[in-house]
């Protein structure tokens, strides 16, 4: 099924409005209501929606680089103590 627009904001707009009013008449919590979340890495900041509650970056690449970035050292040491292990 085709639809025609005059913008791309109108069906995302229609969509979190129909949202908005679910929310009010409280058939849904806000976080069902409206599953739209911003990336957490810094460098991307993109818009997604969120299929899970846990769920706080667009995609596994910026997972990836906002948890190399952010816990380094938490990584480095898990890591030394792998090998360690395992070696």
């Amino acid at each position: 099924m085709s639809l025609d627009y005059k913008s791309l904001l109108t069906p995302v707009a229609t969509f979190i409005l129909e949202r908005i009013d679910k929310y009010q008449e409280r058939d849904l919590t806000l976080a069902d209501a409206i599953p739209i979340i911003i990336c957490k890495h810094s460098e991307c900041r993109k818009f997604a929606v969120a299929h899970r509650r846990t769920k706080d970056v667009c995609s596994d690449s910026c997972r990836t680089l906002h948890r190399q970035k952010n816990k380094r050292e938490a990584w480095a040491g898990y890591m030394r103590e792998y090998r360690a292990k395992n070696y």
